[in-house]
Formats: C-alpha cells, sequence, structure tokens
C-alpha cells in the first residue's frame, strides 16, 4: 500500500516539475515580481489514508523570498493548518520549508516545495473509550499554480502530500491536502 501511495505523490511532483520544465528554458525575467514576503490563508480539504473531502478546515501560509534567479526563486514558508475530522478527531499541523517558484508569464507562477513538522491530533470524546492524542512527525512535499490578481494580491492552489509517522513509530500514513487561498504580497516596491 505505501508503494502505490509513494507513486502517486511522486508522480504529482514529476507533473509539477515536468510542466515548469518548458518555461526555465524561456529564461524570462519575472516582471513586477518584487514582493518579498507572502501572507496567505485559506479553505483546505484533508484526508488520511483516504477520499478528498474527508475533513474540512483552514491553514495560514507565510513565506519569505531569500534568493532571486532569473524567473524563480526559494522561499522559505511556515504552515498552520486545523482541519476537523468529524466524529472521529481534530488534527493542528505546523509545517516549514523550502519552496521553489517559477515564473511562466505576466500573471501565473509555479510552486513545489519540501517540508516537515508535526501534526497534533485529540480524538473526539466518547463516553465508552478513553480519549486518544499524540503529537506525530510528518515530511513531504507538493506544488500548485499562483494567479496574481494585483501587485499586492494572488489566488493560489495547491495539493501536499505528507508522511505521517505514528506516536508509537509502529507505521507510516498518508495525508493529502487540497488547498485554496487568497495570498497577500508584502515588501518590494
Amino acid at each position: 500500500m505505501f508503494s502505490t501511495k509513494a507513486a502517486v505523490a511522486g508522480l504529482a511532483v514529476a507533473v509539477c516539475f515536468g510542466t515548469a520544465r518548458p518555461v526555465l528554458a524561456q529564461g524570462a525575467k519575472p516582471a513586477g515580481r518584487t514582493a518579498t514576503t507572502e501572507i496567505s490563508g485559506g479553505f483546505t480539504l484533508q484526508t488520511w489514508n483516504s477520499g478528498f473531502g474527508e475533513s474540512k478546515g483552514f491553514a495560514v501560509d507565510f513565506a519569505r523570498v531569500v534568493t532571486r534567479m532569473g524567473n524563480h526563486d526559494v522561499r522559505v514558508f511556515a504552515d498552520f493548518a486545523r482541519n476537523r475530522f468529524t466524529g472521529e478527531e481534530t488534527d493542528t499541523s505546523v509545517v516549514g520549508g523550502l519552496r521553489w517558484r517559477l515564473y511562466q508569464d505576466g500573471r501565473a507562477g509555479f510552486f513545489v516545495h519540501g517540508s516537515a513538522g508535526v501534526v497534533h491530533w485529540v480524538e473526539d470524546p466518547d463516553p465508552f473509550f478513553p480519549t486518544g492524542s499524540g503529537n506525530d512527525l510528518m515530511f513531504g512535499g507538493g506544488g500548485g499554480v499562483q494567479f496574481d490578481l494585483t501587485r499586492r494580491l494572488a489566488a493560489r492552489g495547491q495539493v501536499d502530500f505528507w508522511m505521517e509517522r505514528d506516536s508509537d513509530f509502529h507505521d507510516w500514513d498518508l495525508i493529502s491536502r487540497v488547498y485554496a487561498s487568497v495570498v497577500i504580497k508584502l515588501g518590494g516596491k
């Protein structure tokens, strides 16, 4: 089962890189891309080893450019999310990592990122069983596209895949997330 999940995650990253590679060859300059900091927030659909939409929640993301190179840049980012699995548990995650963003034209930019962090989960109260909670390590990556609406405002869609190791180090679980957000761009000219 792990090999199927890993193959799906690998395919998603390969599609992002495959789409981005022709743009690198163009060598286009990112016109008007001077914002140094981005703060985003939006709606998430998250799954734990099953179909999308299993849980709903929100996330906020903070990113800062560390270097620019022609038509792409590298950013450090942090992501905080909270998702509710109705009738089961609530998850709160904090991850951080590096994001590589490639500018395709005047308004769109593709990105991929790698991240690591922790998810804190708390089971819903049950009158017959003790309620559990724990902190699990997770790592993975994702990617997406960001469309600049104005010089200071953008819309972003992304997909993330994390491998999560349970608190007892018994097995690995796949966490998948779809995230749609509004981005506020700060700094620069």
